[in-house]
């Protein structure tokens, strides 16, 4: 008997995150080269610039490797945007609260990515790449 992994957790969700630490990873690349390497931008232009190119990445790879969706629409795109903005605005409120209870910031920080990261998979999985499009 033991323990069956594959009954709480798909292949795609696994897809998934490591297409998401592969879009993380360009992301904090290209912002270390262009701000503390090059010194070519800001700080504040740096995490625009590299966590623009992270998103893209991030949308290509869930779309074609992860759900496999090979129609491109304008939705897809729109959808995409709009839910990666309420991302960031629901990570900016429940960082508070879950920081005030953990007390350690780098912690509080992860907790906030995994709970983003679970509704960013069910938001694309169900909203954003839904194959009958």
């Amino acid at each position: 008997m033991g323990f069956n992994i594959k009954k709480y957790i798909s292949w795609q969700f696994l897809k998934y995150g490591f297409f998401g630490i592969v879009s993380t990873i360009i992301d904090w690349s290209i912002f270390f080269l262009i701000v503390d390497i090059f010194n070519i931008v800001n700080s504040q232009t740096g995490i625009l610039i590299s966590s623009i190119i992270g998103a893209i990445v991030k949308f290509i790879c869930a779309k074609h490797f992860v759900f496999n969706v090979k129609k491109n629409t304008f939705r897809q795109i729109i959808l995409f945007i709009f839910f990666n903005f309420i991302m960031i605005f629901i990570s900016y409120l429940i960082i508070v609260p879950i920081n005030i209870f953990i007390n350690f910031p780098i912690i509080s920080r992860i907790v906030v990515t995994i709970i983003i990261f679970i509704l960013n998979y069910i938001i694309d999985k169900f909203l954003v790449f839904v194959k009958n499009d």
